[in-house]
């Protein structure tokens, strides 16, 4: 054939599909473009009619991707395909104004693909997506990015910047006439931060229409998904459904997983719960209050289909305080009461289980709406529809209920279980057994066979009184049997007459040797002998009542307790521990008699107390009424008794040797006492003038309190005369109560005023705030010498008043008040003659200029040297000694 053109004829096995014409290779490639487009995804972003410009972009440059898939098989098929003609529509719909046509110059003809090649590295694809009509992003290409869906592509500065201002999935981004949604509310794009990483890796922003299509993707291959999420138009019955799918939707808020968990959930409460039923009724009270016309409450009867937005909130409010909870315990106790006792956590960890039969313990309390009660009576339970209940489709809802199962196994077994307890601790008693080893030994099919006993699920039960009764029918039935038996017995007694007769003849006889030496058996003691020994066990139970009360509800029991797998189990087993915690209290006579007292009082209270004669405002009258009580008669006394704060019986008069060696062993006693304050303790009655030692302070303290009970207050409290009064005893007396130099005791009428004595300052409360000084301490004394005290006459810094017993006159008691030797006049207080030694009131007076310089420098001047003086008591003269003289 001319041409050199090679003509293949007949059946040749040496060639292949790689050296097939060009011609027939683009043949292939458009077949094969026409069969991808019509099977490759498209966002339902560009499926709107007024994006169809842009939507035929998006559908060019993604068969131009799959064109490339045929060019990369070999060489030859490169070249065909480079040459297609699909290449032309490409560059005209990413360049409509031949920008780039210089790259094809009409010297050189490049390929189309080439071209187009070009044009896509160079331009932006999701300004030139987004701008169709225009030439706006070609050439300007900067950086590329990976998109699920177009692979790579490039992009400009400006979404380079701002990747969340278009979608990574269709590319779309939000366009300027997008806010004026009157206009049509596709233009809204509403692209949001990406948050579901697991479904759309890699991406920074999705788009409304996007998160939309994904969802309905994620459901539609699952009728029970797709009916929790609201159909095609993702509209769902339930409020919390609903507003998370528009979250999501709308806002980009949660992921998809998310989504569908949440409405799953709420699909299941609806299906097995009354949570509707719940929440609408609350709905209807909220609208309810305020409408009080008829005109309102028709009104509202329209609105109920109504949605608003304050409903929503109501719901959600409403729910959250608790009837979610309401819900599922309301499930949950369906199903015990059923007789279905399996916990939600054993099927969601798959713990094998199988079903058993169960019964009531009181079918008669069981209300049958069929007419046909064999029927009724012949139905299984628990039934077929309680059994194939799917179990909660998220773990925290499943937590839910298994808390709600555990709630409400509690709440019905718990009266019973009581009931099974107060049992044993009756019987218990009566036979003086203790009844928690009984209950110990019960396993948890003999609890489970209790409960199917109807006498359980009675309060008040007299048990006693139903064992005797029991004891009695079983030994009425017993008896017939036994005089049959004796009848048969007495038909074949006469055959054997002869024989025993026979026989007895034969035995030998016991002589009385034997009778002597063979010991005698032990007594005999009665087992009620045995047990009224023992120490009755006191539990306190519930009183009988009559009649006894009927519980509510009853569950149907299983026949055992062996099908319950592990959690089922364990909160049998807690609720009848919780049964018999009372068996295991202490049982001390303390609380024996604590419960005992507790158990007559219940026992009152259970027993009517109404009388109808009695009237009622006279009840309330002694009820009100309280006993007065006495009031405290408070009484003065003279002062009989002073208290010695070193607990010490000292004399009223002292020689001047003993006087030295009283200074001396107050000196010992002083290094171990901190005390403050001394005065002298002299009994009222003393008729010996010797030295003893007295009891011990605190005996002191407590006997003084009791003879002499206002010591303590006037010490709290003294009370201060007024000049008037001062000046009438002047006038009464002839003296000055102000002299220093005497002090009244024991005289009738208003007691005199105390004596302004020079003492050490001493705080009003017990604590000292000041650390004291062991050296300068004013009970730190020592012994003096006789030049020591001729100093103090010179001096005149201590004062000593002493009185006589006068046996003639018999005015006063003697009382004797002495100051220590670190009395100072600079001092702010004075200690109180006759007060307790411990906790005395002082009384303040007011600070001389001299001591406000002293208070005012913080030093303490050293002890000044100590006078010695006697001063006589009113009736005596003065008494003259060597100190005088002196």
């Amino acid at each position: 054939m001319p041409g050199g053109n090679i003509i293949y004829k007949g059946k040749v096995t040496n060639r292949s599909w790689s050296e097939l014409p060009p011609e027939i290779i683009r043949l292939i490639a458009t077949s094969f473009a026409y069969a991808s487009a019509e099977s490759a995804y498209v966002p339902e972003t560009w499926e709107q009619n007024h994006f169809w410009l842009n939507r035929v972009i998006y559908t060019a440059i993604r068969d131009a991707k799959s064109m490339e898939v045929l060019m990369n098989i070999c060489p030859k098929w490169t070249a065909a395909v480079a040459t297609h003609p699909v290449w032309h529509h490409l560059v005209q719909v990413l360049d409509p104004g031949n920008m780039y046509l210089r790259h094809n110059p009409a010297v050189v003809h490049h390929p189309p693909y080439y071209h187009y090649r070009a044009i896509w590295h160079y331009s932006c694809v999701i300004c030139r997506i987004n701008s169709p009509q225009n030439s706006k992003g070609v050439g300007v290409a900067e950086r590329v990015i990976n998109t699920p869906n177009l692979g790579s592509c490039s992009i400009c500065r400006e979404h380079r910047g701002h990747r969340a201002a278009f979608c990574g999935l269709c590319l779309r981004e939000a366009q300027p006439y997008e806010l004026d949604t009157t206009l049509d509310p596709n233009y809204a794009v509403f692209c949001m931060a990406n948050e579901d990483d697991e479904t759309w890796p890699g991406v920074d922003a999705t788009c409304r229409s996007c998160r939309a299509e994904w969802l309905w993707k994620s459901v539609c291959q699952h009728p029970k998904e797709r009916e929790a999420v609201g159909g095609r138009k993702l509209r769902s019955n339930d409020w919390e459904t609903k507003t998370t799918v528009d979250c999501f939707v709308d806002l980009g808020e949660g992921s998809i997983n998310d989504v569908i968990n949440l409405a799953l959930e709420r699909y299941w409460l609806r299906k097995h719960t009354r949570l509707p039923d719940m929440m609408s009724q609350a709905l209807a009270a909220s609208r309810l209050i305020g409408h009080a016309t008829d005109e309102d409450l028709e009104e509202l009867s329209s609105e109920i289909d109504e949605e608003d937005e304050d409903d929503m909130e109501f719901l959600q409010m409403t729910e959250d305080s608790g009837v979610k909870d309401l819900a599922l315990g309301d499930w949950a106790r369906h199903r015990i009461l059923d007789g279905h006792w399996i916990s939600p956590a054993d099927q969601w960890y798959g713990n094998k289980t199988w079903p058993v039969r169960a019964v009531h313990p009181c079918p008669w309390t069981v209300e049958n709406d069929r007419d046909d009660e064999d029927a009724q009576g012949e139905e299984e339970h628990p039934t077929r529809a309680v059994l194939r209940e799917e179990m909660p489709p998220s773990f925290s809802l499943c937590e839910l209920a298994f808390q709600a199962h555990r709630k409400q196994m509690r709440i019905v077994l718990l009266p019973a279980m009581k009931n099974i307890v107060r049992r044993l601790v009756i019987e218990c008693g009566a036979d003086g057994v203790d009844p928690a080893i009984r209950a110990t030994k019960m396993s948890m099919d003999d609890v489970m066979k209790e409960l199917r006993d109807e006498a359980v699920w009675f309060d008040g039960v007299d048990w006693l009184e139903r064992r005797r009764n029991a004891r009695r029918e079983e030994m009425q039935a017993r008896t017939p049997r036994e005089e049959g038996s004796d009848d048969h017995a007495s038909t074949t007694g006469s055959s054997s007459g002869k024989s025993s007769d026979e026989s007895s003849v034969m035995s030998p006889v016991l002589s009385t040797s034997t009778l002597q030496t063979t010991p005698s058996p032990p007594p005999s003691t009665d087992g009620k002998d045995q047990t009224a020994k023992r120490r009755p066990v006191t539990i306190a139970v519930d009183p009988v009542l009559n009649p006894p009360r009927l519980l509510h509800p009853i569950p149907y029991v299983p026949l055992m307790a062996a099908h319950l797998p592990q959690f089922s189990m364990e909160a049998f087993k807690g609720v009848w521990r919780e049964a018999c915690q009372p068996l295991y209290h202490c049982r001390c006579s303390i609380c024996e008699r604590a419960m005992a007292k507790a158990q007559a009082v219940a026992a009152a209270a259970a027993r009517p107390q109404y009388n109808p004669d009695t009237n009622h405002g006279d009840q309330i009258q002694q009820q009100d009424h309280k006993p007065t009580q006495t009031p405290t008669q408070i009484e003065l006394h003279e002062v009989n008794e002073v208290v010695n704060s070193d607990a010490r019986s000292d004399t009223l008069e002292y020689d001047e040797d003993e006087q030295l060696d009283d200074e001396y062993e107050l000196d010992e006693d002083a290094k171990s006492d901190a005390s403050l304050r001394r005065t002298v303790y002299t009994p009222p009655r003393q008729v010996e003038r010797t030295r003893s030692r007295s009891p011990s302070p605190r005996r002191l303290e407590a006997g003084l309190a009791a003879e002499v009970p206002w010591l303590h207050s006037q010490a709290l409290s003294p009370r201060k005369r007024s000049v008037d009064e001062m000046d009438e005893t002047t006038r009464t007396t002839g003296k000055d109560d102000r002299d220093t130099s005497y002090h009244h005791r024991g005289e009738p009428g208003t007691p005199p005023k105390r004596p302004r004595v020079l003492s050490p300052a001493l705080s009003p409360s017990p604590e000292l705030h000041d650390k004291l000084d062991l050296q300068n301490s004013p009970t730190r004394l020592r012994k003096r010498s006789s030049e020591d005290l001729d100093s103090d006459v010179e001096h005149g810094k201590r004062i000593k008043m002493s009185g006589e017993e006068d046996s003639v006159s018999g005015d006063s008691p003697p009382v004797s008040t002495s100051l220590s030797e670190s009395d100072d006049v600079g001092d702010e207080s004075v200690v109180r003659v006759g007060a307790p030694a411990i906790g005395a009131a002082t009384i303040p007076r007011s600070a001389t200029p001299h001591d406000k310089v002293i208070n005012s420098a913080s030093l303490k001047p050293p002890p000044p040297p100590v006078a010695k003086r006697k001063i006589p008591l009113p009736g005596q003269g003065w008494k003259r000694s060597n100190d005088d003289d002196q």
